[in-house]
C-alpha cells in the first residue's frame, strides 16, 4: 500500500500488481481489467456469486426496507447494485434492527 514495493502479499491485504502480456504482440488495455477482480491459486477452486446471504443491521434509513428493495453493495472493490430478494425472520427492517437477508446482484456475478 501507499506504493510501498513488496516481495509478497498475504491474506487479508490489498497489493497491486503490475501485469504484462506473455506475447510482445499482444496489448492489455484498461477495459481488460475492473475492480471487483481478484488474482488467487487456481488450487483454491474460485468461484463467483449471483446470490448470497448476509447478516446486516440497519443503522440509519428513512422508511422502512422490505424485500425487492435495491442499494448500492460496497464490499472490499465491490461497488454494485444489489436487490434484497428475501428477508429471514421478518417482513421489513427500520432503523436498528438486525437480520439475515438474501441479496442479488443486478449487473454481474462478483467473487466475494
Amino acid at each position: 500500500m501507499n506504493r510501498t514495493a513488496v516481495d509478497k502479499a498475504f491474506v487479508g491485504e490489498y497489493a497491486c500488481f503490475n501485469i504484462k502480456p506473455f506475447k510482445a504482440t499482444e496489448k492489455l488495455t484498461r477495459n481488460d481489467f475492473r475492480k471487483g477482480m481478484v488474482l488467487l491459486d487456481v488450487g483454491l477452486k474460485p468461484g463467483i456469486v449471483c446470490e448470497f446471504e448476509a447478516e446486516i443491521v440497519i443503522l440509519h434509513h428513512a422508511t422502512t426496507i422490505k424485500e425487492n428493495y435495491q442499494a448500492v453493495m460496497h464490499c472490499g472493490v465491490i461497488r454494485q447494485s444489489c436487490m434484497i430478494k428475501k428477508i429471514f425472520g421478518s417482513s421489513q427492517l427500520k432503523n436498528g434492527d438486525k437480520a439475515v437477508a438474501r441479496f442479488k446482484f443486478m449487473m454481474s456475478p462478483e467473487y466475494l
